[in-house]
Formats: structure tokens, C-alpha cells, sequence
């Protein structure tokens, strides 16, 4: 899609309200993080919901094709909230909450996109 920084919303998009969506795995994420982490995780959730192209957009990774997820990063840059944009929706679908320690939270969420 449009890397965040160069992203500018079409007018027609400004009202549009998006809806951020958890699955079953990634509610399983949030509540496994601590209770600090889950408030920086919910206010990272709440920007998603004004603007789903805050994230930075993935690529193909070693091991991993991320194409069309996104990354957002709380808790400085040590957790991500990796996520896709469900366009003919306006759903913004959370896939998976990690740390980013050793690409462990890609890694998973590939694991999970194979599943999907």
C-alpha cells in the first residue's frame, strides 16, 4: 500500500471509520503482556482506528513473506502489533503482539498467516 510517512488520506476517507479487529490469537497476545504493556499496546490500537497506514508496511523477509502487513511499534521499538488493512471493510485486522527480540513476533505471525 503507502509507506505512513507519504501516506495523504483522499477526503472522501477523513470520516471513514475503521474498526480494529483482534483474532483469536493475537487477544491471546494482549493478554499475555503485563499490564503496562497492554496500556501502550491500547493506545497504539486506538491511533490504528483514526489511521490504519500508521504502521510501517512489511516486505518479504527471510523465512517470511509479510507482504501487505504492517508494523507498529510500542514500548520504544522492543514490541510490535503486526496487523493487515482490510480495506473493503475498514477493518483493521490485528494478527499477531510480540516482542521484536530475534524477529520472534514475524516469525510467528507467519506461522499464523499460513494458517489463515
Amino acid at each position: 500500500m503507502f509507506p505512513a510517512n507519504v501516506y495523504h488520506w483522499p477526503n472522501w476517507m477523513k470520516n471513514m471509520a475503521w474498526r480494529v479487529e483482534l483474532t483469536e490469537d493475537a487477544e491471546r497476545d494482549f493478554v499475555a503482556l503485563d499490564g503496562s504493556l497492554r496500556k501502550l499496546a491500547r493506545k497504539k490500537l486506538a491511533k490504528l482506528e483514526e489511521n490504519p497506514f500508521l504502521g510501517e508496511e512489511l516486505h518479504n523477509r527471510p523465512g517470511s513473506d509479510l507482504r501487505g502487513y504492517y508494523k507498529l511499534y510500542f514500548n520504544g521499538t522492543r514490541y510490535r502489533i503486526v496487523y493487515r488493512i482490510e480495506n473493503d471493510i475498514l477493518v483493521v485486522l490485528i494478527i499477531g503482539i510480540g516482542q521484536r527480540a530475534h524477529g520472534e513476533v514475524y516469525r510467528m505471525v507467519a506461522g499464523r498467516a499460513t494458517e489463515e
